[in-house]
């Protein structure tokens, strides 16, 4: 929910990233019709999937796992 009218880029782009198969991505998910917000009483809404988890620095993570998490954030280190 947001007050403040919503920059489409900002949710267009993690939606199509993840549409041609970025699965690092968290993406909005679309309504019923196809939009990825909806004005709701003067705001703007917009719904992502749950994602349970912990940290990066809490649950420690294997050097394998850091290179990938590094690969998502700068394909090309």
């Amino acid at each position: 929910m947001r007050s403040k009218p919503i920059n489409p880029v900002s949710l267009s782009v993690p939606h199509l990233l993840k549409r041609y198969g970025i699965e690092n991505v968290i993406a909005p998910l679309e309504t019923r019709t196809g939009q990825l917000w909806s004005a709701l009483e003067g705001y703007e809404a917009t719904l992502y999937p749950f994602v349970e988890g912990r940290s990066a620095m809490r649950a420690g993570m294997s050097p394998g796992q850091w290179l990938e998490l590094a690969a998502a954030i700068d394909p090309g280190s």
